[in-house]
């Protein structure tokens, strides 16, 4: 707990308007090796770019965006989960 945030108790309101106001601060911008991704979902035919696997991992609810790594270096052609098909921007 920072020092300015010691003590205080703030209202789920105002946790919110914090968490919009951080939502994509640092989505890339500070990590010089992020990777855009684009992920098709085949059941609903939608194609969604992230700014990095690490938020795409977290969007799909995959465990790590180690496993979107692992996609790739290993070629996969088939989708994951029989549901996305992952690939660089």
């Amino acid at each position: 707990m920072s020092a300015a945030h010691k003590g205080k108790i703030h209202s789920e309101e105002h946790k919110a308007k914090i968490s919009a106001s951080m939502f994509g601060k640092n989505s890339g911008k500070n990590q010089p090796n992020s990777v855009k991704i684009e992920v098709l979902d085949l059941e609903t035919n939608e194609k969604t770019i992230f700014p990095s696997m690490t938020a795409a991992a977290k969007s799909l609810n995959i465990s790590s965006h180690k496993t979107i790594s692992f996609y790739f270096k290993n070629n996969q052609q088939k989708p994951y989960k029989a549901r996305y098909i992952f690939r660089m921007v």
